[in-house]
């Protein structure tokens, strides 16, 4: 019996542990389809392409994002922040960032099915990264973090000694390249050590959800109108599973934007499920740049799955200096 079914929690067959790893970085790349690596450096994409950290044209972005998901599935709450500091006339930089997500709270049962309290599962990372600019226009870069996966609580580890939460550290690693408003990107993330909740000697844990993701994108401005566009592909080599998005945004006055786009699941359940998406941004500019963007998910279809994300939403605020 794993740790994660005696205490309650319940996983989809086949699927993998945080598979929220791979949730889009931010507000702005949910509302155009989860299109983060087709993205410029825009606050906690970075978290997924930390390449894109060298050619971006600020000193320091910071940006915070939270994830609203219906009360009743198996993931209520997801966020992050980030921060990135460019140096050395924009040639390299470095960030800071965390995650944080938790599932639905629960009734712990010990083996004979006595209930032991409330529980809440969550999880979280912290990480850093570096990168550099090579030649114009073209960069690389890395992430390291530490991820911590707490499925029980304490009470129920001391009934179950031979379990444990679990912990793990990866990294991910990107290159960029832009040129004439063309933007490529291409990233291996979450290369990392397994997740293993027993003690067992032995016991191989659970593989990370690596992924190895593509994404082309576009951006243009022509007087008062911008236009932005990006396309991305991800594959989950150990699940060996793919799913992707495209999407767009129309920005007036460098003040509003509206933004469109659609995620394809091709066969995976270790990600979010298929979905349309549209959201908003608005940039002001007084001393410091500020960005506030929502974005609201739409799922395609009538499964299990989808119906669990039925209503959610992404909210963000992110400041340029």
């Amino acid at each position: 019996m794993t740790a994660v079914a005696a205490c309650g929690l319940s996983m989809q067959a086949g699927a993998q542990d945080l598979e929220s790893l791979n949730y889009p970085a931010n507000t702005r790349s949910l509302a155009m389809g989860g299109t983060e690596m087709a993205s410029k450096a825009d606050g906690t994409t970075i978290m997924a392409n930390p390449a894109a950290m060298a050619l971006m044209n600020n000193r320091l972005l910071v940006q915070a994002n939270y994830m609203g998901i219906r009360p009743d599935s198996q993931m209520r709450n997801f966020g992050n922040a980030a921060a990135a500091f460019s140096f050395g006339r924009h040639r390299f930089a470095v960030s800071v960032y965390g995650q944080y997500s938790s599932g639905t709270r629960h009734i712990e049962s010990d083996i004979m099915g006595n209930p032991l309290g409330y529980f809440t599962p969550y999880e979280y990372t912290v990480g850093a990264g570096f990168a550099a600019r090579i030649i114009k226009g073209l960069a690389i870069g890395v992430n390291a973090k530490m991820i911590s996966a707490v499925r029980m609580s304490d009470r129920w580890l001391a009934n179950y000694p031979d379990y444990a939460n679990a912990y793990a550290f990866a990294a991910d690693l990107s290159v960029a390249y832009t040129i004439l408003g063309i933007r490529a990107s291409a990233s291996i993330n979450n290369i990392g050590t397994p997740v293993k909740y027993s003690r067992y000697e032995g016991n191989k844990g659970n593989s990370l959800p690596t992924a190895v993701r593509l994404g082309i994108g576009y951006g243009n401005k022509w007087g008062k109108h911008s236009f932005d566009a990006g396309i991305q592909g991800d594959y989950l080599i150990f699940a060996d599973e793919y799913y992707g998005g495209v999407g767009a945004e129309y920005g007036f006055d460098d003040l509003v934007f509206v933004r469109g786009g659609y995620h394809h699941n091709g066969n995976s359940v270790n990600t979010l499920p298929q979905y349309a998406s549209v959201g908003l941004g608005f940039h002001f500019t007084t001393i410091i740049d500020i960005n506030i963007d929502a974005a609201y998910m739409i799922p395609v279809g009538n499964s299990e799955a989808l119906n669990n994300f039925k209503n959610t939403f992404m909210v963000s605020l992110g400041f340029v200096f």
